[in-house]
Order: C-alpha cells, then structure tokens, then sequence
C-alpha cells in the first residue's frame, strides 16, 4: 500500500490529516527550556522549588498559550473563548544532583 504524506490526504478528517494539524500547531508554539519551566510550575502536580523526577504533561492552547491541568479543563475554555486547538507536550523531569534538574521534552 502507497502511503502519502498527510497533507495530501483527500480527507481532511482522516487520521492522517488530524495528525498533520497537531504538528502545525506544535510548531507554533516557541517552545524554550525557560518557558517549560514556566510552563510547569503552573501545573499543580509539579512544584518547581523540589520538582520530583518523572512525566508530567501540559496542556498548552497555541493562540494563547494558556497552561492547562488537564484536557477536561479546555472544554469550559473553549466554551468561553471558541478556541478548539490545543497542544499536548509530555515533559519527563530528569533529577541531575547537585546539578538541579533538566527537561525532555514529546509532543503528542
């Protein structure tokens, strides 16, 4: 089977093309460590004073950049702002010793 790539899918609702728009959307956002970090002490699960290692994942709205708890709080925002488009990143928090600690980022 001959696959194309997504933005030539007929479809504009396959699975292909929803993939594609996730990727444009995620690369919009100008993501650097600094904004992570901000980012991150937004979530309640994560305390930027004594972070504590493992996965943590943020959900972002591309045009406005607004940090979200979880993907069940973006349907009152969308209600309010009809803003549909949001960016989940996967952020792995890595203890480094005395270093303090560092960031890995996965899109999805």
């Amino acid at each position: 089977m001959m696959r194309r790539h997504p933005r030539f899918t007929l479809s504009s609702s396959s699975a292909a093309s929803d993939v594609y728009k996730r990727q444009t959307m995620a690369s919009q956002l100008r993501v650097t460590p600094r904004k992570l970090k901000q980012w991150l002490s937004q979530l309640r699960a994560f305390d930027p004073e004594h972070p504590r290692p493992g996965c943590y994942e943020i959900v972002v709205c591309p045009a406005s950049e607004v940090v979200f708890n979880s993907r069940r709080e973006t349907l009152e925002y969308t209600r309010r702002t009809q803003l549909t488009e949001f960016v989940s990143l996967w952020v792995h928090v890595v203890l480094e010793g005395a270093a303090g600690w560092s960031l890995k980022i996965s899109w999805t």
